[in-house]
């Protein structure tokens, strides 16, 4: 018999289809199915569950989460007819509610993803474990598919016939790309090499980049209109963030400190003659500041900004400096000092009109999330489908019965 009824994809569609619309919506969870305590909104239940018609005249629903291959004059009447555990697999072929008037089946839920995680809990978890992990993994995915088949249906009935003609255009292309790449030429060689290489079919493939396709370019219709990015927007942003545009010079550095003036020339003597600056800081019959550690300053920590040190004459001599070079004698007082940059890091110093365009970019995709997050819950209140928290724990209690080992 050959399944006619409609398919579920899981959340990667909608993601796909997001992409395309220029930014995702990853992390803009609703928490409708989180409560447990509060009813879900816009659920209608009895409008869903219990009353289903059959798909067609081949397929009927299943009502109830045992399996149906056994024969009805076999089973005892004994036995329970509800989802407990038992050495017989579940039925993965249970209607589990309704979207938009569509019967959704368990089967459709439990794509490749979401069966490998549940394998890897089976594989983990016993019991009340393995229903933990698996309600939160099933939940997500339920998600995804709901959230789905509400945008993928509306925009279906709202998309113009412009746009249509657009996307058709771009599938066509899409697939006379993948039959050149896969199977030059060849639909047969095209489709065998795709599956190959994707673990997917082809005409699948082309299915998902159409609804993509339509998902983004709806999405698109609503939410970019409502995006207004002005100039004060910006330059709030700018200050807001100014220190990832304004970011100092940094630098870590040396110091020897001369005991008197006769010490002071013996260590300009060294220095000219090539010694290294650290092993004369680490002289303590030269250097009175920390020779323990060669005259480290700040316990070797890179020093933002251009007051690095608190002795102005010093402080002076030593910004120029590059990583490596040093200076001194520097009288300051009744002391004189060396001073060495050890490593200069340069600071960023990007002008407002400079980041003008990055800036816009993301005040344009943190309000499209805005706008697109808004939307899909109106949606959700407005949509038709079963309550969740029923559709996912009918799901648990199968993937309990098929994944728990």
């Amino acid at each position: 018999m050959q399944n006619t009824r409609p398919t579920y994809r899981t959340a990667a569609l909608l993601t796909g289809a997001l992409a395309l619309a220029a930014v995702p919506l990853n992390g803009c969870v609703s928490t409708w199915f989180a409560s447990s305590d509060k009813p879900a909104p816009a659920v209608q239940p009895n409008d869903f569950i219990g009353d289903a018609q059959p798909i067609n005249a081949d397929e009927q629903p299943v009502d109830n989460l045992v399996a149906t291959d056994v024969d009805p004059q076999e089973a005892s009447t004994d036995e329970p007819t509800t989802a407990t555990r038992s050495d017989e697999a579940l039925s993965v072929d249970a209607m589990v509610g309704h979207i938009n008037g569509e019967a959704v089946y368990a089967d459709q839920i439990f794509d490749v993803n979401l069966v490998a995680q549940l394998e890897s809990f089976g594989r983990r978890y016993n019991g009340d474990e393995f229903r933990k992990f698996a309600s939160a993994a099933i939940m997500d995915r339920l998600q995804g598919v709901v959230i789905n088949t509400l945008i993928l249906g509306e925009a279906e009935r709202n998309l113009k016939e412009t746009q249509r003609r657009q996307i058709d255009g771009r599938v066509n292309a899409e697939r006379e790309e993948l039959l050149r790449f896969h199977g030059q030429g060849s639909i047969a060689k095209a489709k065998a090499e795709f599956l190959k290489a994707r673990g997917k079919e082809l005409d699948r493939h082309l299915v998902d980049f159409r609804e993509e396709l339509v998902i983004g370019s709806y999405i698109r219709s609503k939410v970019m209109p409502k995006i207004v990015v002005n100039q004060r927007d910006v330059e709030r942003y700018y200050e807001d963030k100014k220190s990832k545009y304004q970011q100092p010079d940094q630098r870590v550095i040396r110091i020897i400190r001369a005991a008197d003036a006769s010490t002071a020339e013996q260590i300009q003597r060294r220095l000219k003659q090539g010694e290294a600056f650290d092993k004369v800081a680490a002289d303590p019959d030269a250097n009175t500041y920390n020779p323990d550690n060669a005259g480290i300053f700040n316990g070797g920590e890179a020093i933002p900004g251009d007051k690095v040190i608190g002795i102005a004459p010093v402080n002076e001599a030593l910004l120029p400096l590059q990583a490596g070079a040093h200076d001194g004698p520097i009288v300051a007082g009744d002391n004189r000092f060396f001073v060495q940059v050890v490593a200069f890091e340069p600071g960023v110093k990007v002008p407002l009109a400079d980041a003008q365009i990055e800036i816009e970019k993301t005040l344009r995709a943190a309000q499209f999330e805005r706008h697109a997050l808004r939307f899909r819950m109106d949606l959700l209140k407005r949509g038709s489908y079963s309550d969740p928290k029923e559709m996912g724990s009918k799901l648990v209690e199968i993937a309990y019965g098929r994944y728990d080992q």
